[in-house]
């Protein structure tokens, strides 16, 4: 997944759920993020967003998720 499929044509992330320390936020496509609680510190996060505005966590997801991987 290339994370331009997912921000592009300004797609909106909803917030799903907050559960251990992170808020939880699905794309319209389907793909859903953590953004820690420590991250939020004297920002707004809506209920609503840009992903692109995101990007910086679906970016760190994107990349635990590729390490986790078997290799081939």
């Amino acid at each position: 997944m290339k994370i331009m499929d997912i921000v592009k044509d300004n797609k909106i992330a909803r917030f799903d759920r907050y559960t251990d320390g992170h808020l939880w936020y699905v794309t319209e496509g389907g793909f859903d993020f953590p953004i820690p609680i420590e991250d939020t510190r004297g920002g707004v996060f809506q209920s609503e967003e840009k992903a692109l505005h995101l990007m910086r966590w679906i970016r760190q997801h994107l990349a635990r998720q590729q390490e986790q991987q078997p290799q081939a």
